[in-house]
């Protein structure tokens, strides 16, 4: 009895996925949506020029550095590596850039050399800047961060701030 039932079922299992396959919205999309294209603007090698704080300090050092981003899913998920100096150091930074089509988000992984740790960074996009967020706790201290990456007609900026007051105030990096 068992084998009769195990043949109808195979059937109705691989016709199922021949029509889901036949279907060009399902096979062709893979990860690609219309809010991941948003990404592409992304896409190339970067002059980066930019301030970083230094250390303990309300001094700024400016850098100028090179970034390379290129699709690792074909519009869908962005990898970036950037190259720059931070107080005499070289700096690699990595970062990952995406839509999340189930959390309705787009995200930002981050990580660079110095520390080694790795930041998530979700937030919405609107008017043609991606707000990114992020926060972790230290013992009983919260800090939250902030990433605003606007789209220019000639690339993008990023500006980075930082709250320890629970949002109230930002002090940018």
């Amino acid at each position: 009895m068992k084998k009769l039932l195990v043949f109808p079922f195979a059937v109705i299992l691989i016709l199922s996925l021949n029509l889901y396959s036949q279907n060009p919205d399902n096979s062709a999309r893979g990860c690609v949506t219309e809010e991941g294209k948003q990404l592409n603007f992304l896409i190339g090698s970067w002059k980066v020029k930019g301030k970083n704080r230094l250390r303990g300090s309300d001094k700024w050092e400016e850098y100028v550095g090179s970034s390379k981003i290129k699709f690792v899913y074909d519009q869908c998920l962005a990898a970036e590596k950037l190259l720059i100096k931070r107080e005499g150091r070289p700096l690699t930074i990595t970062a990952l850039y995406s839509y999340n089509n189930i959390a309705k988000k787009y995200q930002w992984v981050f990580a660079h050399s110095e520390h080694g740790l790795l930041s998530m960074y979700e937030g919405p996009l609107e008017n043609n800047k991606f707000a990114f967020s992020y926060a972790f706790e230290i013992g009983e201290r919260r800090i939250m961060f902030k990433r605003e990456l606007t789209r220019l007609t000639s690339g993008f900026e990023m500006v980075a701030s930082r709250s320890t007051d629970g949002g109230t105030t930002w002090r940018i990096e």
